[in-house]
């Protein structure tokens, strides 16, 4: 869970500095990214979506170093996910 995480670290602040304009072009595999990241669901609450995605999945890969192996683990990353998919659900 914890490299999942770590990985969608590296995937939002790709994301986030393109956003930013630190980043001239995006690598997408599929769709138009630029579409999306310049549109008015680009940004929440003043900030990228994609910096947002910064913090959370920080969160999980913190969560998921200091569980490691435990059944609490288990309960917060749900928690997380369940959280996750009601913040989506009202974007």
């Amino acid at each position: 869970m914890a490299l999942i995480a770590l990985i969608g670290v590296f995937v939002s602040l790709y994301l986030t500095l393109y956003k930013l304009g630190y980043v001239g072009t995006l690598a997408c595999g599929t769709g138009s990214c630029e579409k999306v990241q310049l549109s008015k669901w680009g940004d929440f609450l003043g900030q990228p979506v994609a910096a947002w995605g910064v913090g959370y999945y920080l969160l999980v890969f913190a969560v998921g170093r200091w569980c490691l192996g435990s059944a609490a683990m288990t309960v917060v990353l749900f928690g997380l996910a369940v959280w996750d998919s009601r913040v989506e659900r009202r974007l």
